[in-house]
């Protein structure tokens, strides 16, 4: 299954891992203005894993063989024997980390981009969210160098080039949204901003309506289980 984490750290950034892992940081949900964007991002890093795109970026199978192992042990150990295991598999985890955070080659960022965009309309979502994520992005990462998203995808621009060919051709349009659904993201990230007094969460949230039909246009061509 997938696992989704939100890294308590201004930086803007997301990024995912094999296997299902999911990150985005605190600064990446407060430049959001809407929970389309947040599913177009989200999207965007699924697509990755189920793209297969995270094991390319391993370039040892121990590696890859040593965070597995790691995962599982986590599952069944105590804390202190937890972090035997970490220091056991230090190097490991840091291959691994070192591996994503050179980021994936254009072609799979574009790849992704696609994939993510087809999820989110499948799933009620207003699909060209990304691309103004994308501006807003670029705006706010404008001067900035070193880590953070703009330092491992393409420049916003050609993303939203091709994003924007890509809802040309499949008819898709800016879709408000619902009002039920923007309380519900607002409450989210004032929860996750300031707990102690944000107001509640409703933990039955909405329902989004999904779509039937379609396959993502993407390296493999179809969606399948790994989506």
């Amino acid at each position: 299954g997938y696992h989704f984490i939100v890294i308590d750290s201004d930086e803007i950034n997301a990024f995912a891992g094999p296997g299902g892992f999911v990150f985005v940081s605190r600064g990446a949900v407060k430049l959001m203005e809407t929970e389309d964007e947040l599913a177009c991002v989200l999207g965007h890093e699924v697509g990755h894993v189920a793209l297969r795109h995270g094991l390319s970026q391993i370039a040892s199978a121990h590696a890859w063989q040593g965070l597995g192992h790691l995962i599982k042990s986590f599952q069944v150990l105590t804390a202190d024997e937890r972090n035997k295991v970490v220091g056991e598999y230090g190097s490991t985890t840091n291959d691994f980390c070192a591996a994503l955070g050179k980021g994936f080659d254009k072609d799979k960022e574009y790849e992704a981009d696609n994939r993510g965009a087809e999820y989110a309309y499948r799933a009620g979502y207003d699909a060209t969210a990304l691309a103004r994520f994308c501006k807003k992005l670029a705006t706010a990462t404008a001067g900035h160098s070193g880590g953070g998203w703009s330092s491992t995808h393409p420049t916003a621009e050609s993303r939203i080039e091709k994003l924007t060919a890509l809802y040309e051709e499949r008819g898709w349009k800016f879709a408000e949204e619902p009002a039920a659904r923007t309380t519900r993201f607002e409450r989210m990230v004032a929860h996750m901003l300031d707990p102690e007094n944000a107001p509640a969460l409703d933990p039955k949230g909405t329902t989004a309506e999904y779509r039937e039909g379609g396959v993502a246009k993407a390296s493999d061509g179809e969606i399948d289980e790994r989506d």
